[in-house]
């Protein structure tokens, strides 16, 4: 009987994570390359063998023992092998992994001959610079494979100080090299100071790790060591990547009561992430704390803070970045931004940020779409405010926009659900056309008529159709008549109807 076979996927390794599958068999190493092999390599002092186990196939050793060598089951399979062990074990032993190209093992291996020609001392120079400058896993690993494997030079903690610190690279750097190495140092009797923790927990900045992030400061505490600031900063951009907000926020609390000031992109940083996950109250209270101190943030977060609020309409958040940068002209909004933001006192009732949002695309010059003048409206009766609503709906007629029964609906919903008469709204368009002078469109007045139907006051409704011509100086439309139809038929005047739709 035949047995279906296993497919170790990722929910396989999720259920049953001490399962492991045997190594697939690959093929030896090209015959081209192992007549490099150096002789010489084979005789090595343990301590030597020791760290070039490090740098290389040691990242593939098996299930650590130490304090430092407990995962966390979530690193990536990119990182499940090492280049540079499989590529020494295809110069000293049988290869147990893929065959690597030789343009493959260059880039890992090569260093030119005025390098390789300089002394100790030098060599170790530049991989003290490599800790300074931008972190660089491949030339740090050459440097090193050149000082410890080939000229035999024994390692001390600032070799696995530099080493761990070339995990910093974003794309080569991975905490399980981190954590074998403290490993290492720890099986070797290598001491574990005060620069090298600080440089595992810079790693975690970069690369977060919670577990092996809490066994370092666990460590730090039970030596009573004192974290250093670039240490603090460290700590808490490794719990900002890895979403832990509240913790990253009592970190910052901690560093303050310590007197640690905090640089200003550690603040930035929390806040992009904040804005990320629209917790935009947060924001705004980071942002009043780190102001009111006297200090200022960038006009990028500025604008991205303000972005993201409208995207959210979170109206404290825009409407206190309006004021500070808007009003000032420091940020020049977009019209994507304005149109959010209308959306939003649209149901806030906002007048004062509408109002800002026409006066800013006004003076340069913006071209004004119906949608926006529809906004306004519904932002003046959400604040209750009917007449500048109505007034509104005037300017957008005369901003030469053809208005139909779709920019009344709020307006009559309005009256409908505050119960106003439709004589108030009637008299409040002609004392607007008589006193004002503004030319009322035809759509208010057809929506003033079917407020009078709507409440089936059909006398009303019909001395209003009488006075559209001399008020108003408009032609009933068939809009105008479908109205006065339908309120026909719903109160049962048949002739009125009949008469209606012969006019």
């Amino acid at each position: 009987m035949s047995t279906r076979a296993i497919v170790a996927d990722g929910l396989w390794h999720c259920l049953c994570p001490s399962y492991k599958q045997a190594p697939l068999k690959w093929l030896n190493f090209p015959g081209r390359l192992k007549q490099h092999v150096n002789p010489a390599l084979k005789v090595r002092s343990a301590a030597t063998r020791s760290f070039s186990r490090t740098t290389g196939a040691a990242f593939l050793s098996p299930v650590p023992n130490s304090q430092f060598a407990v995962g966390n089951g979530m690193l990536s399979e990119k990182y499940d092998s090492d280049p540079l062990g499989e590529i020494d074990e295809c110069f000293t032993e049988t290869p147990r992994g893929k065959a690597f190209s030789h343009k493959k093992f260059r880039e890992f291996t090569y260093l030119s001959r005025p390098i390789r020609d300089l002394g100790d001392e030098r060599i170790e120079a530049m991989l003290r610079q490599t800790v300074e400058g931008a972190p660089n896993y491949k030339s740090t690993m050459k440097l090193m494979r050149e000082l410890i494997r080939r000229r035999g030079v024994r390692p001390q903690t600032w070799h696995y100080t530099v080493l761990i610190m070339a995990n910093t690279d974003s794309l080569m750097g991975c905490p399980k090299h981190v954590r074998r190495l403290l490993k290492e140092m720890h099986e070797n009797n290598i001491p574990i100071d005060s620069a090298t923790l600080h440089a595992a927990l810079k790693v975690l900045a970069v690369h977060p790790d919670y577990i092996l992030r809490q066994k370092i400061l666990h460590t730090i505490r039970d030596r009573w060591l004192t974290i250093s600031p670039e240490g603090w900063h460290n700590i808490v951009t490794g719990l900002i990547r890895e979403g832990q907000f509240e913790m990253a926020l009592d970190h910052i609390s901690r560093m303050q009561a310590q007197n640690i000031q905090v640089e200003p992109w550690l603040y930035s940083l929390l806040i992009y992430n904040l804005c990320e996950v629209e917790d935009f109250d947060m924001v705004l209270e980071l942002m009043l704390k780190w102001i009111n101190s006297g200090n200022e943030l960038s006009p990028n977060l500025w604008f991205q803070v303000l972005v993201g609020a409208s995207e959210s309409f979170h109206e404290k958040c825009v409407t206190y970045v309006w004021k500070r940068r808007v009003q000032s002209g420091l940020i020049n909004p977009p019209y994507g931004v304005c149109s959010n933001i209308l959306t939003m006192t649209s149901r806030t009732g906002n007048t004062w940020l509408a109002r800002e949002v026409f006066r800013v695309l006004q003076e340069r010059e913006g071209i004004f779409l119906l949608e926006d003048y529809n906004c306004l409206v519904d932002t003046y009766l959400a604040a209750d405010d009917l007449d500048s609503a109505l007034h509104v709906l005037c300017t957008a007629q005369k901003a030469t926009f053809n208005l139909d029964e779709t920019a009344t609906r709020s307006i009559f919903t309005y009256c409908i659900e505050k119960n106003i008469r439709p004589r108030t709204v009637w008299q409040a368009l002609a004392d607007m056309k008589t006193n004002e002078r503004i030319n009322v469109p035809l759509v208010a007045v057809n929506a003033v008529i079917e407020m009078a139907v709507h409440h089936k006051t059909m006398t009303v409704a019909l001395e209003f159709y009488r006075a559209l011509a001399d008020v108003f100086e408009h032609r009933p439309s068939a809009t105008t008549f479908n109205h006065l139809i339908r309120g026909c038929r719903v109160t049962g005047a048949h002739e009125m109807a009949n008469s209606s739709s012969r006019r």
